[in-house]
């Protein structure tokens, strides 16, 4: 999905405005750290609407930097029932700069599938509201399924996503597994839904100089400790922040921060 770049922060009452929208179909979103997705498409000029986000912790959350860009993977959730012999789960996928934290690029492509990897296990693409099978992916761009297998074939820039909803059906009796497989390499195998212990975890701050002024367009890189294995890395924005997701609480890692000039 390509923005258009209108952005708005909510207030201490969660109301936002947009102004100087031109007339014309929108979808809006509501992201925030903790919290599921929210959307609605709407046509301008419209009354004013409301988006429920819901926390995350009730639900199956995995996400990762995907890229050196800072994109983002983000699975979760949110639909978990069960069929006489059957379990069922609904989940989102979402693909990007999510947060508007990523580097300023412009066309990174994205190209991988989802597929079922436990036994007697199908898997099914899901009409999203509003948006149909096609989610958050342009109609120019590729979201498909055959052979059990979605596939997905895009490309995002900054303040750009892409997301679909799928299903997963298996034996009640079993854990359910699902891979995502994007860009060359798997980046997840296992439920799509909560299994204690959860594990999962993130870093996040401001990065400043040493007259305490914040530092954009550094790269902060996460190496598990004392190794130069590395497990995540983001750029700063302009106001010098950064977010990396997809941490065990139970390793000690090493952060380090470079930029051209500084030392």
């Amino acid at each position: 999905m390509h923005l258009t770049n209108y952005v708005a922060q909510t207030d201490g009452n969660g109301n936002f405005t947009f102004n100087g929208v031109e007339v014309g179909e929108y979808v809006v979103t509501a992201q925030k750290h903790g919290y599921t997705l929210a959307w609605s498409k709407i046509t301008v000029p419209c009354p004013s609407i409301t988006l429920n986000l819901t926390p995350l912790e009730t639900v199956k959350l995995e996400e990762g930097v995907y890229n050196q860009w800072g994109q983002i993977y983000k699975l979760y959730q949110y639909a978990d029932y069960e069929v006489g012999d059957w379990r069922y789960t609904e989940s989102l996928l979402l693909l990007g700069d999510i947060y508007n934290s990523a580097a300023d690029v412009t066309a990174i492509p994205a190209i991988g599938y989802l597929e079922p990897v436990s036994r007697d296990t199908t898997i099914e693409l899901l009409s999203m509201t509003h948006l149909g099978t096609q989610g958050f992916f342009e109609s120019s761009e590729q979201v498909s399924y055959a052979n059990n297998k979605i596939s997905f074939n895009s490309t995002i820039g900054r303040r750009d996503f892409d997301g679909l909803a799928f299903k997963l059906k298996f034996p009640k009796e079993i854990d359910g597994k699902v891979q995502l497989y994007l860009n060359g390499r798997v980046w997840y195998t296992g439920p799509t839904y909560n299994t204690p212990p959860y594990s999962s975890g993130s870093v996040s701050g401001t990065a400043v100089d040493n007259d305490g002024n914040v530092i954009d367009g550094a790269t902060i890189v996460i190496y598990v400790k004392d190794t130069d294995i590395e497990v995540g890395r983001a750029t700063t924005d302009s106001n010098g922040y950064y977010y990396i997701p997809g941490l065990s609480p139970d390793t000690e890692y090493d952060a380090y921060i470079t930029k051209p000039g500084y030392g």
